[in-house]
Formats: C-alpha cells, structure tokens, sequence
C-alpha cells in the first residue's frame, strides 16, 4: 500500500482515477501493482505468491539467504544471493521463478538506465526513475504502442529521446520493452485466479480511499 500511495503521487493521472473511480483505474492497475511488486520483491514474495504460485518453485536455499532473501547490484541484480560467511543449515522454500527473475532484472535494469539519462531524476527535481516508470505506466493506456513517443511531458521523461546518445536509447529501449512485457503479466495477473485478484485489488482500493480521507481530513484539522 505504502508504495501504490507513492505511485499516485508520483502520476497525478492515477491519483485522479482514484478520486473518480474510473473504469480505466482497473485496466492500470495491473501494470502499478506489478511495478510496486518488482521494485522490491523480497518484500511482496507472499502476495506474488497467492496471485501467481505457478511462477514459484521450491529451491534449497541457507537460513543466511532467509535473512537476506534479495541482494540487488546495480551491475549485476541477483535475486536470491547467500550471505557470505554465514554458516546455516539448508532448507527449502519457494523462490521466484526464472520468467519472475528475468521480468525484475529488466526492470531493475529499465530503472537504473532511466535514473542515467532522464533529466528528472539527474537534476534532482524530486522525481525517481520508479516515478518516471509509474508515469509511463499509466500513459500507457492511450493504447499506443510501448516503443512510440507520447505527447506528455512526464512520458517523454520516462522515454528519452534517441539524439541524447547510445546510453539514452538503451534506456528508452529498456523502458520499452519492460512496459510490452508488463502487458502479458497484467493479463495473467487478473486471469490466473480472478478471485484473488478481485479480492486484492478491493482491499487496495479501500486502503487508498481509507488513505485520501485521512490526509483530507488532516489537512482540515491542520
């Protein structure tokens, strides 16, 4: 929740499908919910688990990787690497699934490329490369396809123009590619179990409205 809260700061678009209850806030919100998900998935191995258990395997892994399930290298991101010189005794467990792993390695990758060369985040403006892949998200439902170049301000930042040099349009390609892949996972994630998901995403909603009228009522009280 704390992070879906950032993600409609962070794309006014989103904050105002929530305020309307728009039809278009639940074709979104797949692609926020997945986002929020990759950016830190030791934290939301549980819910990743009951949406999509099919995407999990059992793996023999320390007590030592238990406590430290998710190492993220900004050259090398690894999802699940052992702390070294800890001596524990093995156990098993679900872990991600190698179609989970690529998708968060290309998204970590989309993240630090974008963080590189958009002039949001470089300039220090307040804006975070998750921000801008928030923003471009929820752009996203203009229908265009991932690789074009949208007309808002806050979507060009997300998609750097390719004149910006070699680094610029990786970036813009790594942005591409992740939001196209985003696309199938969406689908599966309201498909697999539509029970579940209808179910997490009305707790979601509710926490956001819960959310709204505490900082509106905060902001009368104040």
């Amino acid at each position: 929740v704390p992070q879906l809260q950032r993600a409609r700061d962070a794309a006014p678009a989103l904050a105002q499908m929530f305020e309307d209850c728009d039809a278009e806030l639940f074709l979104v919100l797949p692609r926020i919910v997945l986002l929020c998900l990759l950016r830190d998935p030791a934290k939301a191995i549980e819910l990743l688990r009951r949406l999509l258990p099919h995407r999990f395997e059992q793996r023999t892994v320390s007590s030592a990787a238990r406590r430290h399930p998710c190492a993220r290298s900004s050259s090398s991101p690894d999802l699940f690497k052992e702390a070294e010189g800890l001596l524990s005794r093995p156990e098993i467990r679900p872990c991600l699934g190698p179609e989970l792993q690529a998708l968060t390695k290309k998204f970590w990758r989309a993240e630090l490329l974008l963080a590189h060369v958009s002039p949001a985040v470089a300039e220090g403006g307040g804006a975070s490369a998750f921000d801008l892949l928030i923003q471009r998200a929820v752009s996203g439902l203009d229908g265009k396809d991932s690789s074009q170049r949208c007309d808002d301000a806050s979507t060009r930042s997300a998609t750097p123009s390719k004149a910006q040099g070699p680094l610029c349009e990786a970036a813009g390609s790594a942005v591409g590619e992740l939001m196209h892949e985003l696309e199938g996972w969406s689908i599966e994630l309201q498909r697999y179990s539509p029970e579940d998901w209808n179910e997490c995403i009305n707790v979601l909603v509710q926490c956001m409205a819960h959310s709204e009228s505490s900082c509106q009522l905060s902001g009368d009280i104040g």
